[in-house]
């Protein structure tokens, strides 16, 4: 711990905080602007549509750039109540090379996110989604003439199908909370006649 600078009552599995004006000590003089916590700079998508004879095949992608949140907050930390995450693998004399932090109460410990922010508990949100997909077939019209229908479509459909990228894999950056319940995967089939 001798080592590095750091803040009065650190202990073994502490975060280590970088003393970014290199005077020896960490204080408020080593506080940074974090970048990108309000909102990513970037949105974006593509869509797809391929047609074959009586076919057609529709996808959709999106996503977003490098936008930061905060993975904690609330109650985490009280009584070990954390994300499982953040529970395997944390630092212990027996696990000394673990990049997580010791088991902490967010309380009473000086680098809790509660007593001085950090990036530490920050996440990137960058994601890149299979949004959807929809796949049609169009019935032949010598079929459908013959029982009074003028067009008959049969399809089946995916919505939030597949996580293409994430830059962390903790949670569903698009809901961007691990406190909130992720984005659901919906599928659908169907017809559509017009008479």
């Amino acid at each position: 711990m001798d080592a590095y600078p750091h803040w009065t009552g650190a202990k073994p599995g502490d975060i280590i905080f970088e003393d970014h004006n290199d005077d020896g000590v960490i204080d408020a003089d080593d506080r940074i602007l974090m970048d990108k916590t309000d909102a990513p700079e970037l949105f974006y998508g593509m869509k797809v549509d391929l047609a074959y004879k009586n076919w057609t095949l529709s996808l959709l992608a999106q996503g977003q750039g490098s936008y930061y949140v905060s993975s904690i907050e609330g109650n985490r930390g009280v009584g070990q109540n954390v994300y499982k995450w953040m529970a395997t693998g944390y630092w212990t004399p027996e696990n000394s090379t673990s990049d997580k932090a010791r088991p902490f109460h967010r309380a009473d410990q000086y680098w809790s996110y509660l007593s001085n922010a950090n990036s530490y508990w920050f996440e990137n949100m960058a994601y890149l989604r299979l949004k959807n997909v929809v796949l049609n077939y169009t019935v032949p019209s010598v079929w459908t003439k013959k029982i009074g229908i003028s067009r008959a479509d049969l399809f089946v459909s995916g919505y939030n199908l597949l996580m293409l990228y994430a830059a962390q894999k903790n949670f569903d950056p698009e809901v961007a909370n691990p406190q909130y319940y992720p984005t659901m995967k919906t599928y659908s089939i169907g017809i559509k006649v017009n008479f």
